[in-house]
């Protein structure tokens, strides 16, 4: 009936052979081949760069490979804090992802993302900074935020579209 594949759900032909003996009022929209699309269309370096721009649309300092870490945004080009930490998952280790993005956390009170390609890996990150797991890595639950490649992109098409406007909105 359905079908899941790298964490989207698809609807198979005997699915869609049910639906329409069962004379549904509503009508069924594939999203799934353009989330697919989104998920394996972006890279690593791809992410990192929508993460550059979103950064300079809203107005932050950002650097890719700094130090460790993917991407970081400072408020400043003069500031030595990083504001915001991100660590960028394509297919890589998550346990090494939590430590960078923990040891950000704990020496400056940076924001932390991590952003992973699939919804797999998403829930395997959730169980692993779950408070009942008591992990090594648990302390970042409440403070770690979890976004995915396609969230990323949505976000970076909706700023682009506006940032000509933002700085006139921004302006102090």
């Amino acid at each position: 009936m359905i079908n899941r594949t790298r964490g989207i759900w698809t609807l198979t032909k005997r699915g869609a052979a049910q639906v329409a003996t069962e004379n549904a009022t509503f009508q069924i929209v594939s999203q799934a081949d353009d989330n697919r699309k989104i998920v394996e269309e972006i890279t690593h370096r791809e992410a990192q760069n929508m993460l550059i721009e979103i950064a300079q649309t809203l107005g932050f300092e950002a650097q890719m490979e700094f130090d460790f870490y993917d991407v970081v945004w400072r408020t400043s080009a003069k500031s030595q804090r990083l504001s915001h930490v991100f660590e960028v998952q394509h297919r890589g280790n998550i346990d090494s992802a939590f430590a960078k993005l923990k040891k950000a956390h704990d020496a400056q009170r940076s924001k932390v993302f991590l952003v992973l390609s699939s919804e797999r890996d998403t829930n395997r990150a959730l169980r692993s900074i779950s408070d009942e797991k008591n992990g090594a890595f648990h302390e970042l639950s409440e403070v770690l935020t979890i976004l995915s490649f396609a969230q990323i992109r949505q976000i970076h098409k909706s700023l682009t579209s506006i940032k000509d406007f933002l700085p006139v909105l921004l302006e102090k």
